[in-house]
């Protein structure tokens, strides 16, 4: 009973399988190119722009939370190697806060 059962599982796999293998004839190697190039140049641009356009005009822009000084947040067991050690790589004044500092600037005076 059971080898039943795998049998009909294992031959759509093995016939699947095979329809992936390299071993395919020139044709289907160049149909698939033309389907791969066709798909970079007409569905990913589409897709950043999309992207892009949910991430800047429809995701409404949050307020930065109050800077309270919690002993969990923001500890640094060693200092940054780079810059006073104390910020991030991609640390921005007005949205990172700074342990024992806060924000160092404010929103409404870039």
């Amino acid at each position: 009973m059971a080898s039943r059962i795998v049998q009909r599982v294992r031959t759509p796999v093995q016939s699947s399988l095979r329809q992936y293998s390299s071993a395919g004839t020139h044709e289907d190697h160049v149909k698939s190119a033309k389907m791969w190039k066709y798909l970079t140049i007409f569905a990913v641009p589409p897709s950043i722009v999309a992207a892009y356009y949910n991430a800047f005009y429809i995701v409404p822009h949050h307020e930065r939370p109050e800077y309270k000084e919690y002993e969990h947040l923001r500890i640094r067991s060693k200092p940054f190697p780079w810059g006073d050690g104390n910020h991030t790589i991609f640390h921005n004044p007005t949205m990172n806060a700074v342990p024992g500092v806060g924000y160092e600037k404010d929103p409404e005076h870039h």
